[in-house]
């Protein structure tokens, strides 16, 4: 379904024409990078039409072609500029390998293809800053932790094993903080692991990985000495600082207070409903830890086959220690009531196991 959906999304060249727009509106502060405009006029859910670029492919760039580059100012600006649309606007392009960027002929970075778009929630994308700083720290526990927040605990996930295996990879990967091994490679093992540990990891952070994992490639290609992993963590590291300040601003400050003050007055009304109940011996708590009716029927299902197990055995001991006995009443020249004994313990037995054989494959 997600599938289908993305593939959608990405023949549909009007949304493309607005995320052309858009990345372009938000890259504005990088004189670097080039976002070419769509042609509206020109342009329908079919047809794209944008804005010419004269330009020569990264992924085709010869050595000598490089060296009239400013790579490490292009690869800097690109991996900056891509933080900012993840962590701050929230709106990005998923695909930003290197067949997807041009050199303009006046030295800047020109990125087409804005089919395949990623879209952060607010809280979303606080969790993506922070797991980003905690896996080039290496911090193994806080990067647990969020991936676990992150993703849905399916009924087998077994959390030792998934937090002492993010352990074992981030610190074989300790390097990571130093520039030497790719973030998005770890946020994809990540995933991976996730999937081994009964966790469904989230879409959004799968999407982060093979981003990053693409910027790393298209800055290696520009700027060979350049320790994209080292510029991630600096630059996450300032957007946090950003990101700290914004929450001390006179509106967050505002609405915080709101919603104090909102709790201010409705705690009397609750405290008074909480105690009024107490009194009246009239205060429940439910905790829907499993399902206790089920487990009560089941045990009571145990029991009463238990029971008729002992009955059955009872009727054959019995029917056995008769057959010893003298009596006149034979059925097949056999002691009468043995031979009731025996036939009242294999019609119970028999009905067992047909119960059995029949109510417990429906489970």
């Amino acid at each position: 379904m997600g599938f289908r959906r993305t593939m959608v999304r990405e023949l549909d060249f009007k949304r493309e024409a607005r995320n052309l727009e858009r990345i372009r509106d938000h890259l504005s502060d990088y004189p670097l990078l080039f976002v070419p405009s769509p042609i509206q006029d020109y342009s329908s859910s079919r047809v794209l039409t944008m804005e010419r670029v004269h330009g020569k492919n990264v992924a085709k760039l010869s050595g000598l072609a490089l060296l009239d580059l400013d790579g490490e100012g292009l690869a800097e600006s690109l991996v900056k500029g891509y933080l900012d649309l993840i962590l701050v606007h929230g709106t990005f392009s998923c695909d930003p390998h290197p067949g997807n960027l041009l050199v303009t002929e006046d030295g800047r970075l020109a990125l087409i293809d804005m089919g395949m778009v990623g879209y952060l929630s607010t809280d979303t994308r606080d969790k993506v800053l922070r797991l980003l700083l905690a896996v080039s720290e290496a911090n193994a526990e806080t990067t647990a932790n969020i991936v676990i927040g992150m993703g849905q605990r399916l009924e087998d996930f077994d959390e030792i094993s998934f937090k002492r295996g993010a352990s074992d990879l981030l610190l074989s990967n300790q390097d990571a903080a130093f520039g030497d091994v790719n973030l998005g490679r770890l946020v994809l093992e990540m995933v991976r692991l996730s999937a081994t540990c009964g966790l469904r990891p989230s879409p959004d952070l799968t999407m982060l990985g093979k981003t990053l994992l693409n910027l790393d490639e298209a800055a290696g290609v520009l700027a060979p000495g350049l320790q994209p992993t080292q510029l991630i963590r600096e630059h996450a590291g300032s957007l946090m600082r950003g990101h700290l300040l914004r929450q001390l601003s006179p509106g967050h400050l505002f609405n915080t207070v709101l919603a104090t003050s909102e709790l201010v007055q409705r705690l009397p009304e609750r405290l008074n409903v909480i105690l009024e109940r107490l009194s009246q011996h009239d205060l429940e708590l439910k905790v829907h830890a499993f399902d206790e009716e089920r487990v009560i029927s089941g045990m009571q299902k145990i029991a009463n086959r238990i029971t008729l197990g002992l009955v059955v055995a009872a009727l054959i001991v019995g029917a056995a220690l008769l057959m010893s006995v003298p009596t006149k009443f034979q059925i097949a020249g056999y002691p009468g009531l043995a031979i009731l004994c025996f036939g009242a313990a294999s019609t119970v037995g028999a009905w067992l196991v047909l119960s059995i054989l029949i109510t417990d494959r429906k489970p």
